[in-house]
């Protein structure tokens, strides 16, 4: 046989599949947890609070972290070499 042939074959199989049309999907990543967020340092902790959710952050260097639980989302941020200050930041769900 040939390539046109085959081809023809191809296109005639597919249009007697029920599942010939148009088809679409959409995805939408809204933020799971919303709201204001305060990071508090004690003498011994750092505590982040954000979405009624409170918890302790993680802190090496000028890097902070935390995590929301049942995979509500994670938050890093770098300070600043002078300042307790968060510079930059990421939010990853």
């Amino acid at each position: 046989m040939t390539p046109l042939v085959l081809r023809l074959m191809a296109v005639a199989a597919v249009a007697s599949s029920p599942f010939v049309g148009l088809w679409g999907s959409e995805r939408t990543f809204a933020p799971v947890a919303e709201g204001e967020l305060t990071v508090v340092r004690t003498d011994t902790e750092w505590t982040a609070s954000l979405a009624g959710f409170d918890v302790t952050a993680t802190v090496e260097g000028r890097a902070i972290r935390f995590a929301l639980p049942e995979g509500r989302g994670e938050f890093r941020g770098w300070m600043s070499n002078r300042l307790p200050l968060v510079t930059r930041a990421r939010w990853t769900i």
